[in-house]
């Protein structure tokens, strides 16, 4: 009898996980994202330089 009620609080004292939630953001966007933003970018910048050069010439 001792042991099972020993058992029993073993089991509730270990800490459970939350449910997960159908959507799921993680802390950090994927790299290829971030990869992807970064040449958007560039390109824009590239883009508004060189216009605002070949007005001048």
């Amino acid at each position: 009898m001792k042991a099972k009620t020993e058992n029993q609080t073993r089991k509730s004292k270990i800490p459970t996980q939350p449910p997960l939630h159908d959507f799921y953001m993680p802390a950090m966007p994927p790299t290829d994202l971030i990869i992807a933003l970064a040449k958007w970018l560039r390109k824009q910048y590239r883009r508004i330089r060189q216009r605002g050069r070949s007005s001048f010439s």
